[in-house]
């Protein structure tokens, strides 16, 4: 009996035993895990104040003083809950050197800053903040109205272009044309006088042929020397005649009759040689005659093959140009009817079809059907009278009478043809360069209006001397780095340690000339359009950003006599390195004081000069719309937009606000709300986030990598068994107790994790 009692009570006794053991272990586990989170709170709750001001919590674990704290609050929570608690003779101790305490995130990781960011402003600014202010723009439908001018402006530039290729094309034609003409009164010339040449050589031969003409200087220069023979013979006679009658002198008297005789044979053969003398002077001259004949001949056969030979290539000359010119005018014609057809889509498109501006569309130009069919007619004409010619001096065989008469008819006809075509046509080509000449000097005066404006704008930019305090170089080396010394700058720091890169965050407008700032105002008023339709997650941070930091008008109000005013915002930013430009260093991220404060005036500048422009479509000049030219138009609008925008600046600058639409001059912004604007159409939350954590830093000299917003922290304890290790080793070996028996206590270790 006493042995089945035995068997039967010792293990219900070591049952038990274990029993309580377990018990003391979990309730020794419970009470270490609440002293720890005690503990790990009482560390949090160490925040560092300065940080605070910026609605940021975050502790630094590695201080001395916050070490301490959790073994000290641990231990007193320890104590306190032992002494009130029913099992206060759980003897549980910390191990001394058992604590550890660390941090899992920091206020340097963007997941981190960007979470408490969001609590602090998810109050002060909800999303509907941000909306009231787009809604500004699209109740007073200059949202709708923005998007109306960007769509005139990019038809105004592509109608434009084609206008300018129309008119090229028409200048490229008119000059291949003027070489037609050219070339026309340059045959007129030529054949003008090679005609007359062959007209005059033709009088001179007559019907005569060559061949024909050297039988007879062949007959006359015989006769010549034949009767140059008789000539001799006859001065042999009359030497003779005249020897015999010397003879006789001396016996006249008894030879008169025969003297006589002698005398009359002398004359007689006097008046023969005289006579032949004639004669051969005669032939002589009708040699030269023939010889001159022969020449003339030989060189109208000549003339006459040349200018066979030379129309053919002039002709086909001609034609080359001609067809040159033809071509041109039709590439003209066709530029015409593109322009002709996007008129009428302009006139019929939907955003295009409503406002004063639209009138535009009905004046543009555009050339008549009989313009080009009469440029070309009076060319083909000159083409047609050129291939004439060609036939007819091809068929000729003499050029006199009848034949010449039809081909000088058809050479003068060239000229004459050629002239009233360049008097006519010159006349239409005349009055279309005035029409041009006249839009490029009303373009031309927009631009140099716009023009001056802009030079005024880049004068009154803005310069960090105006803002009351010295920004030197040094403050933004420390933020963006130095290139000399290769040394990071806060902000690259925090960039680099969450793994991007630091990137402007917005883009810089440059006022530039005229054709970049009306670029820049479309292009702006596309992206303003695009980001009303969508919000990003930015919201919180951007509002962060114009809360907690300074910015150009920080401070200035129209009642404050000095320009200052205190506010009541816990970061203090009038106090802060950076004067009245951080808001715009973390949105352009550029590295000077005078480059961010001229993006930021650059950019508004470019908003308010694409709102008024708006405002200026909506009531153009009808002088300007009945020029026919949308740009022209556009550039008005520009002009006028620009002026008045340039004195809005004014304002915004001073602190004032101007009405978003000068009809409604209730609705205003200031400079605060338009970088609002401008931080939701700028995606780069990392850059940004990166440049106001090294302004944080910049600000308060709190290293934000070692500001821990996410706490572990972990203690080891143990609490001594009452019945031994034995039994508790094997239910810590089947992982019935989450503490290991070391000799007759059991040690357990307990980590917390808490964030803000």
């Amino acid at each position: 009996m006493s042995v089945y009692l035995i068997i039967v009570i010792v293990p219900i006794f070591l049952f038990h035993a274990l029993l309580i053991d377990v018990v003391r272990i979990r309730q020794a586990e419970r009470e270490t895990e609440s002293a720890v989170r005690k503990g790990v709170r009482s560390v949090m709750s160490t925040f560092d104040s300065r940080l605070q001001t910026y609605g940021l919590f975050g502790v630094n674990v590695g201080i001395d003083r916050h070490a301490d704290i959790f073994p000290e609050v641990a231990n007193r929570n320890m104590r306190s809950a032992s002494s009130a608690s029913s099992f206060s003779d759980l003897d549980i101790r910390f191990d001394k050197d058992g604590w550890k305490v660390s941090a899992l995130h920091t206020l340097a990781n963007h997941s981190v800053f960007r979470q408490q960011v969001q609590e602090e402003m998810k109050y002060r600014a909800p999303i509907e903040f941000a909306l009231e202010l787009t809604d500004k723009f699209r109740k007073t439908g200059v949202s709708s109205s923005l998007a109306g001018t960007a769509s005139f402006a990019d038809h105004a530039d592509e109608l434009e272009k084609l206008m300018e290729k129309r008119e090229t094309a028409l200048d490229q034609a008119w000059n291949k044309a003027l070489e037609v003409i050219d070339e026309s009164l340059k045959l007129h010339g030529s054949y003008e006088r090679k005609l007359a040449e062959l007209y005059e050589w033709g009088q001179r031969i007559g019907l005569h042929d060559v061949n024909e003409l050297r039988r007879a200087l062949s007959d006359a220069e015989e006769s010549i020397r034949s009767m140059r023979e008789s000539a001799d013979k006859i001065t042999e006679a009359l030497t003779k005649t005249r020897g015999r009658i010397a003879e006789l002198s001396g016996k006249a008297e008894e030879l008169a009759e025969e003297l006589q005789s002698l005398y009359e044979e002398e004359q007689s053969l006097e008046n023969d040689l005289q006579s032949a003398a004639s004669s051969i002077d005669a032939l002589a001259a009708r040699k030269i005659e023939l010889d001159q004949l022969i020449e003339d001949a030989v060189r109208y056969a000549a003339a006459v093959q040349a200018i066979k030979l030379e129309i053919g290539p002039d002709a086909e000359r001609f034609i080359e140009i001609y067809k040159a010119a033809a071509a041109a005018i039709d590439e003209a014609q066709r530029l015409n009817d593109d322009v002709a057809q996007e008129k009428l889509t302009f006139i019929g498109g939907e955003s295009l079809s409503s406002g004063a501006s639209a009138e535009v569309w009905q004046h543009v130009p555009v050339y008549e059907l009989s313009y080009f069919s009469v440029y070309k007619t009076d060319l083909a004409k000159l083409a047609a009278n050129v291939q004439g010619l060609r036939q007819k001096i091809g068929d000729t065989i003499l050029f006199t009478g009848e034949a010449f008469e039809k081909l000088s008819a058809s050479v003068s006809e060239l000229q004459v043809q050629a002239i009233r075509f360049r008097n006519e046509q010159g006349a239409k080509e005349g009055t279309r360069h005035s029409k041009n000449a006249e839009l490029t000097r009303g373009k031309n005066d927009q631009r140099s209006l716009l023009q001056g404006v802009l030079d005024e704008v880049q004068k009154a930019s803005g310069s960090c001397g105006v803002l009351g305090a010295d920004s030197s170089d040094e403050t933004y080396k420390r933020l963006e780095g130095d290139r000399h010394t290769k040394k990071a700058g806060l902000a690259v720091k925090y960039a680099e340690y969450n793994q991007s890169t630091l990137q402007g965050t917005g883009q810089a407008y440059e006022t530039g000339d005229a054709d970049a700032a009306k670029g820049n105002a479309v292009s702006w008023i596309k992206r303003f359009n695009q980001m009303l339709t969508s919000f990003r997650t930015e919201l919180y941070t951007n509002e962060f950003a114009l809360t907690k930091f300074n910015y150009r008008t920080y401070g200035l109000t129209k009642e404050a006599a000095d320009g200052n005013q205190k506010s009541a915002e816990r970061s203090d930013p009038g106090s802060h390195v950076l004067v009245n430009q951080e808001a715009e260093y973390i949105l352009y991220g550029l590295d000077s004081c005078m480059a961010n404060i001229s993006a930021a005036y650059g950019e508004m500048f470019v908003m308010l000069l694409a709102v008024r422009t708006t405002e200026a479509l909506a009531d153009p000049k009808k002088q300007v719309l009945q020029a026919g030219s949308p740009l022209l138009v556009f550039l008005a609008a520009l002009a006028q937009g620009a002026v008045e925008a340039y004195a809005d600046m004014n304002k915004l600058v001073a602190g004032d606000s101007v009405p978003i639409v000068r009809k409604l001059s209730a609705v205003t912004m200031d400079y605060k709300e338009l970088l609002r604007i401008f931080y939701m159409l700028h995606s780069n939350d990392a850059a940004a986030m990166s440049r106001m954590q090294g302004l944080i830093e910049l600000n308060t000299g709190k290293d934000l990598v070692v500001h821990a917003s996410v706490v572990q922290a972990s203690a080891k304890s143990s609490l001594q068994l009452w019945f031994g290790p034995l039994l508790a080793n094997v239910v810590y070996a089947s992982g019935g107790v989450g503490c290991k028996p070391q000799g007759n206590r059991c040690e357990m270790i307990k980590t917390a994790v808490l964030s803000y």
